[in-house]
């Protein structure tokens, strides 16, 4: 019973994140800028720095000639090499909302996120119920 309630709880939290990132997805699509940005630096956010996973720094220039220096989002186990050139997009109100620019990244895995998350939240919860067994 327990781990239905962590599987409810952790699809819950794939159904939440897939959708803000569809969302923002959606927006950068259909309003976002094309841009090309330039990897600056990767931080690694673990204790151990020769493990974890790098968030790569970008900076890139708005229409407005306005440079942006912004994290990025998602991280990977290798770092991206500095001076590596980016598609993106950016939000032209809110410059700082940046991603790849990505059809996968930005519209089908946020998708698959909500789809995943959805069909194991029922699941479990249907477990959870006693309406079906997943032992």
């Amino acid at each position: 019973m327990e781990e239905d309630l962590i599987i409810v709880f952790i699809a819950s939290i794939a159904v939440i994140l897939g959708i803000v990132q569809w969302q923002k997805g959606k927006k950068l699509l259909g309003k976002g800028i094309k841009a090309r940005a330039v990897v600056y630096k990767n931080i690694n956010k673990s204790r151990n720095s020769d493990s974890g996973y790098y968030y790569p720094v970008i900076r890139f220039q708005t229409e407005d000639d306005k440079w942006i220096t912004q994290e990025l989002n998602f991280g990977q186990t290798n770092p991206k090499e500095v001076g590596t050139e980016l598609d993106i997009l950016y939000d032209p109100q809110e410059p700082t909302i940046v991603d790849i620019n990505s059809k996968f990244r930005l519209e089908i895995l946020p998708r698959v996120l909500v789809s995943v998350g959805l069909v194991a939240l029922i699941l479990g919860l249907l477990s959870y119920f006693d309406l079906i067994h997943l032992n």
